[in-house]
């Protein structure tokens, strides 16, 4: 059960991030009794403002259909509407539930609403005669300034996000100078993976930067931008898959316990990461949910269980093949050994922390933080990123081997 829950969860933050609301257009040709679903669960402020603009094709739909626009809270949506409109619904019950907002819709109309408590709203248009309805509902959203315009597109517990990913993104640029200074500082000694640790880092100011320009884009008029929505989830998905390559060429040891990987290694990690890029990257193009991009995310998600497992299963292989190699006779590279020794040991530890990530950050958003606060939870995400691919950076920078050789070498005499 708890594993079901997990997986829901993630299946429902990787389909629905790019989902907040702003404008949105439903087109509806159906016959009641049924329902359609205009929003879900969208932050509005005391003051924020929900419009609809509905366009009835009376030349579809039957002469006297008529539809119930119902706003209804948080704990209304999760505890009646929700349950009640699934299966077989009470149709009787359904229609005639209190709810915030209640408006009758009998032709080409639109219809207003200032909510006078913040809360999560959730809109919807019931059929509640076997009449056909056919038309189109716009809804427009809009939250208070700061200033006290009414022109925050964003939900109450997205907006803090654009400023939030401006800061992450000088972070991240700070990052990339300071690894880029090592990188010359130490060029003598720089090998193929702190190549590759370098994509990392820039594909990720990179990210930050388009993340920063979507959110900011997404809070003012007009609103989303599909084709920099687009872009942001291709970077977002690349920027981990990229990562996930580079942590299984160190936990394979490229560089560090040989040079090179043996030929059936190479072919597996091709056919494996090509498959990864392609899962991710028509998981990024999902950005309206349903069944197939269920079955993507799933797919997507069991690949990188498996290319986790493995790396779990390499890094415990190397650490123990280093421990059997502390043993032979004492020579002078034996401390650079000792060194590899440490930084996997370390290595191992940040990976750890990696795993549990989406997990540590689903729980502190659906268990600890009250919806206002859901932001936090991004928060919690990019910070722990940093933290983690930082760690990674220090542990495995380029450094001049001589300061540790030195002391055995004989070469301070």
């Amino acid at each position: 059960m708890l594993l079901r829950k997990t997986l829901q969860a993630l299946w429902a933050a990787a389909v629905c991030r790019w989902c907040s609301g702003l404008i949105l257009q439903t087109s509806i040709s159906q016959a009641g009794p049924s329902s359609v679903q205009l929003f879900s669960d969208f932050g509005l402020a005391g003051g924020g403002s929900a419009a609809f603009d509905v366009i009835m094709d009376m030349s579809v739909s039957s002469q006297r259909a008529r539809g119930y626009i119902i706003l209804a809270g948080r704990s209304a949506a999760a505890s009646f509407f929700h349950p009640n409109l699934k299966g077989s619904p009470d149709w009787a019950a359904v229609c005639s539930a209190p709810s915030a907002a209640r408006f009758e819709i009998v032709s080409t109309t639109s219809v207003n609403v200032t909510v006078p408590t913040a809360d999560q709203y959730t809109a919807y248009l019931l059929l509640c005669q076997d009449l056909l309805f056919a038309g189109t509902v716009t809804t427009t959203l809009l939250n208070l300034t700061p200033d006290g315009e009414l022109s925050q597109q964003l939900p109450i517990e997205d907006s803090p996000l654009p400023r939030l990913y401006t800061v992450v993104l000088v972070v991240w640029a700070l990052v990339a100078a300071l690894w880029l200074a090592q990188l010359w500082r130490c060029r003598a000694f720089v090998i193929k993976v702190h190549h590759m640790f370098t994509a990392v880092v820039g594909l990720r100011v990179v990210m930050e930067a388009v993340m920063a320009a979507y959110w900011y884009r997404l809070q003012q008029p007009p609103g989303s931008s599909p084709s920099l929505q687009r872009l942001a989830s291709l970077l977002s998905n690349a920027d981990q898959v990229l990562f996930i390559f580079t942590a299984t060429l160190i936990g394979l040891g490229w560089g560090y316990m040989r040079q090179r990987l043996s030929t059936q290694e190479v072919r597996l990690l091709a056919v494996v990461f090509t498959a990864q890029s392609a899962l991710s990257a028509a998981e990024a193009l999902c950005v309206g949910g349903g069944p197939l991009c269920g079955i993507v995310v799933m797919l997507d998600y069991i690949l990188r269980s498996l290319i986790m497992l493995t790396m779990v299963v390499a890094i415990n292989f190397n650490i123990a093949h280093m421990r059997a190699a502390l043993h032979v006779p004492w020579t002078s590279s034996m401390a650079l050994e000792y060194l590899k020794l440490k930084q996997y040991l370390t290595f191992r530890w940040t990976f750890l922390a990696y795993l549990l990530l989406p997990i540590a950050t689903l729980a502190v958003q659906y268990a600890v933080l009250r919806w206002e606060y859901l932001w936090v939870g991004a928060l919690l995400e990019e910070f722990l990123m940093v933290v983690i691919t930082v760690h990674i950076g220090v542990t495995f920078a380029p450094f001049n081997t001589w300061f540790i050789t030195r002391a055995y070498d004989q070469s301070l005499e």
